[in-house]
């Protein structure tokens, strides 16, 4: 897919850009209309813009952005774009060569101007383009879409089926299309477990002070008791006393090493998060490349099917809807007999049926092979 790519942004309020080469106006404006993380899409001719743009930062100053540009080309998977982008902006702040995550759980910038560092944005720009390959390239459509020519703006749910999405872009020069809080984002799990990480430690390392406050405050008990046993209590209440002082120094220190071992434990304990974060993700990367290899092959996969003389019953899954031709083929085990048809029919995205009569009654009395096939390969059977 041939496109081009722009990584933009604001930083304190000054806007930055990469490469700057005059498609400034559309993106700047994104950065000072900014109110939430959201895709947007917008259409100049035959150029369409794809932008990603995320806040860094509450006070809105920090605003961080990737945009895709192609000339006659359209993605059909909205969902996947997003998820593309989503990756990119995950391995651009884990990469820390333009931004880099805090201690704190908080995503900032590496530098005034990330657009001056040229090795970090040219290796930032060639992650970018690998994840794009790899994710992206599969569904982009060499072909010019039915735009209605309208000039307005559409805001529009990421929940929202995929060709709903797709109508809006047909209908409207410019969608904006929001996650919201529910839509699972790998950087936004990641930043809210450090941050909960880092309140705990620093809750744990009050009380850590004030276990060190209240040590001081015991020393100038133990002091002002042997004052006071000094101007005549006697030597029996300053042994007394040293002893109960004592059993509460030792008190304290106990409680100090049980709050550093729990210190450790969490650090322990973040660590294993993050390794358990990077399997989950290698884990969703090999999962969603066996479903796309599965459907570049079938346009749909058939979780279940039934079978009686006049008809079978086929349930499936499918990612997008779809016009198709389907061949139905019955031999017969025990007789020459071969009952073959074919159907055209539409399927549609996610879980539905499909009930297909055969080209006559079959004999109930003999066993069938029956098979199912697209493009002349088998894609299930049953025996009946």
């Amino acid at each position: 897919m041939n496109y081009s790519l722009y990584l933009f942004g604001t930083n304190k309020g000054t806007y930055i850009q990469y490469p700057y080469d005059g498609e400034e106006a559309f993106l700047r404006s994104l950065c000072t209309d900014k109110k939430d993380t959201r895709l947007t899409i917008y259409r100049k001719g035959s150029l369409t813009y794809y932008a990603f743009l995320m806040l860094l930062d509450t006070d809105l100053s920090q605003v961080f952005g990737i945009c895709i540009v192609t000339n006659g080309v359209y993605i059909k998977d909205i969902k996947v774009l997003h998820q593309t982008f989503d990756k990119i902006f995950s391995r651009i702040v884990f990469n820390g060569k333009i931004l880099r995550l805090t201690g704190t759980g908080k995503i900032s910038y590496l530098s005034d101007n990330f657009a001056s560092d040229k090795i970090g944005i040219e290796q930032t720009e060639i992650l970018a383009r690998e994840i794009v390959k790899e994710n992206l390239d599969s569904y982009a459509v060499q072909t010019k879409q039915n735009f209605s020519g309208l000039i307005a703006t559409k805001n529009i749910a990421l929940e929202e089926r995929n060709s709903e999405i797709l109508r809006a872009i047909e209908q409207n020069n410019v969608v904006n299309i929001y996650s919201g809080d529910n839509a699972y984002s790998s950087i936004s799990y990641v930043k809210q477990t450090i941050s909960k990480l880092y309140k705990e430690n620093s809750e744990l390392r009050e009380d850590y002070r004030n276990l060190q406050s209240q040590k001081k405050q015991y020393r100038n008990v133990v002091l002002l008791a042997f004052a006071i046993l000094i101007c005549g209590f006697g030597m029996f209440f300053l042994y007394d006393n040293l002893n109960s002082t004592q059993g509460q120094l030792a008190k304290a220190k106990s409680t100090i090493v049980d709050k550093k071992n729990v210190i450790k434990m969490l650090n322990t304990s973040k660590d294993s998060l993050r390794l358990c974060l990077n399997n989950e993700k290698l884990e969703k990367r090999d999962l969603e490349n066996k479903l796309s290899a599965i459907f570049a092959r079938v346009p749909f996969v058939i979780t279940n099917c039934s079978i009686d003389a006049e008809e079978i019953t086929i349930d499936y899954y499918a990612v997008e809807q779809k016009d198709i031709t389907i061949y139905l083929k019955a031999i017969n085990e025990s007789e020459p007999e071969v009952v073959s048809n074919s159907h055209s029919v539409t399927i549609y995205e996610g879980k539905h049926q499909l009930k297909l009569k055969f080209n006559y009654r079959l004999n109930p009395v003999n066993y069938y092979y029956v098979n199912i096939l697209y493009d002349g390969n088998v894609i299930g059977g049953k025996r009946w």
